[in-house]
């Protein structure tokens, strides 16, 4: 599958975060009392960015108390040459924080992006129901998302070592309806301890694998597709998943072995798109 074809692919799926299910037109509105104007903020209340802002290493956007971040349309940048390596773009001190763009799909606004060379882009530390959400996420050095509860509906592109790591938050852990290309490894679970469910995501053409496991408990890995002839769709020795109605590309190689494993499944009619 030639790159054009995945870009549009991914330009499709960010012109649908803003609808749900049914492709209905989901009401947007940003979200916020608070206005961020620089990289140096710390909300204690639901706050919004004002203008996009860039950064550099040191820089950073706290969410305390549990706030919520509504990027708005609006983007942050890492700017420094060696990249922002030493606090994340966003970075959450409690749980049930979210960062999210109250504008997403809305016609004639831009993706909300966090690009740059982050360490990484967005960090919930392991805080129970945080989630990352709307949001287009590039060029991490290291990770896109780091220990959030839940990653859904956002876009993952080149990011260095994967665009999703979580070591475990709670058993109700979720990353769905995310596009990953051109990352390391789209998902990767680190020495795992709770149950997580990975279900509905598109990988396309990730360096090594859609998705990596080190898990210590039983998940779930269901409906997700398996672009690129180069990675291996799932990279998973652990015999503690179950694996529904995932697919993966007939061009590359290790879809043979994914799907002798039941890790992927053959298309056979009655075909149902997952």
């Amino acid at each position: 599958m030639n790159r054009r074809r995945i870009t549009a692919y991914a330009a499709a799926f960010v012109a649908t975060l803003g609808f749900d299910g049914a492709f209905h037109a989901v009401r947007a509105a940003c979200v916020g009392s608070v206005a961020v104007t620089s990289c140096t903020a710390t909300c204690s209340a639901n706050c919004f960015l004002q203008n996009d802002i860039n950064c550099v290493s040191g820089q950073g956007i706290n969410l305390a108390s549990g706030a919520n971040l509504d990027m708005c349309g609006r983007s942050i940048h890492c700017t420094s040459q060696f990249g922002c390596g030493s606090k994340p773009a966003v970075g959450m001190l409690a749980s049930g924080s979210q960062v999210t763009n109250g504008l997403a799909g809305v016609q004639g606004t831009s993706p909300s992006k966090i690009d740059g060379g982050w360490e990484p882009a967005v960090n919930c530390a392991g805080y129970t129901s945080t989630k990352v959400t709307k949001i287009w996420v590039e060029g991490a050095l290291t990770y896109g998302v780091q220990n959030c509860a839940t990653v859904e509906r956002n876009v993952f592109i080149n990011n260095g070592i994967a665009a999703v790591v979580t070591s475990g938050v709670a058993n109700s852990d979720q990353v769905d309806n995310n596009y990953f290309q051109g990352n390391g490894v789209g998902v990767y679970t680190s020495g795992d301890p709770f149950k997580i469910t990975i279900d509905h995501n598109l990988f396309a053409s990730n360096g090594n694998s859609g998705i990596e496991i080190g898990q210590s408990h039983t998940f779930d890995v269901n409906n997700n597709i398996f672009l690129g002839a180069s990675a291996l769709p799932v990279d998973d020795t652990t015999g503690l998943g179950t694996y529904t109605a995932n697919y993966c590309d007939p061009d590359n190689p290790a879809c043979t072995s994914c799907v002798s494993s039941g890790q992927c499944q053959p298309p056979t009619p009655p075909f149902l798109m997952p």
